[in-house]
């Protein structure tokens, strides 16, 4: 039960180039969402960060908690521990920086990829599983797991970072963001697929490159996907993001899977042993790139309930 028939969000997702935002009205349980707007960011750099957020704040006003899904490692207690993509954004309150403006409000603070878990977890509720893996394909990759019916936070909070499973070893092994060699990241992200085609323009032999890099791409996910069926023996495994997006683009099915989200599928069966992949459903997600706006305001809609 909510106190009140009807409270106010603020949600917001902060992305390595912009930060999105939008006002989530509850009304009898039940969230609706406003339109969402994207505000680009001219630096990469905390201040800058700081300065756009408190413009949202100042322009959506009247608002009862505020839900943030935000690049970086974040902990329990919802302070961002580091974001790469950011100069200075490190050891971070949100909390402190809302009071700081007079908004003495609840205020929680995801990861974005644990904010898009928790968002497709909640999207499928009628034919929910309990179990479930989320991977987050964009620049980097990502994702998280619910874990019978909740999301998973972790001991310290860092649970989800599925993009440094480790998939190769050896010479081959890339170096990751991490500082660690062979994460999935290195080779199934956008910007590895990218650098594997090689384009410079969309006629038919770069398109046919562009569907081999994503192919190859695609199989490496498929093996962190059998890992984590692995791991978690969930019910069902979910991939979303910017790069599963441009997939479908690709897609030669009407409505169906593109080259990477098809290799990936195929692969992740191949990885998993079989008693937890044959009950491990795998299919893309349903928000595309909302998931962690609306998983941002699910984890502040919990800070008002009692």
């Amino acid at each position: 039960m909510l106190k009140d028939m009807n409270r106010r969000i603020l949600a917001i997702d902060i992305g390595g180039s912009s930060v999105k935002a939008c006002q989530a009205i509850v009304r009898d349980s039940a969230m609706s969402w406003d339109s969402i707007s994207t505000h680009p960011l001219t630096t990469a750099s905390i201040d800058a960060l700081r300065q756009l957020v408190s413009k949202i704040a100042e322009t959506h006003r009247e608002f009862d908690a505020v839900g943030i899904s935000t690049a970086g490692t974040v902990d329990l207690n919802g302070q961002v521990i580091r974001a790469g993509a950011f100069d200075g954004y490190e050891m971070f309150s949100w909390r402190d920086e809302f009071a700081h403006m007079g908004l003495n409000l609840p205020v929680a603070v995801l990861n974005d990829g644990q904010a898009a878990t928790l968002a497709e977890f909640d999207a499928r509720a009628e034919r929910r599983r309990q179990n479930t893996v989320h991977f987050v394909v964009g620049t980097g990759v990502g994702g998280g797991a619910v874990v019978d019916g909740k999301l998973l936070r972790g001991e310290t909070g860092y649970a989800g970072a599925l993009g440094h499973i480790k998939i190769i070893s050896g010479p081959e092994a890339l170096e990751c963001g991490c500082r660690g060699h062979g994460c999935v990241q290195t080779v199934a992200s956008a910007r590895a697929v990218v650098a594997a085609s090689s384009i410079s323009s969309l006629d038919d032999r770069e398109i046919i490159a562009l569907r081999a890099a994503m192919a190859e791409g695609g199989r490496w996910l498929g093996r962190a996907i059998g890992s984590a069926i692995n791991a978690f023996n969930p019910g069902l495994v979910t991939i979303g993001g910017g790069l599963i997006e441009a997939d479908k683009a690709l897609s030669q099915d009407d409505g169906g899977f593109g080259p990477y989200t098809s290799a990936a599928f195929a692969e992740a069966k191949r990885s998993s042993l079989g008693a937890s992949g044959k009950v491990a459903s795998l299919t893309t997600g349903v928000l595309g790139n909302e998931a962690g706006i609306r998983g941002a305001s699910l984890a502040a809609l919990k800070l008002i309930q009692i």
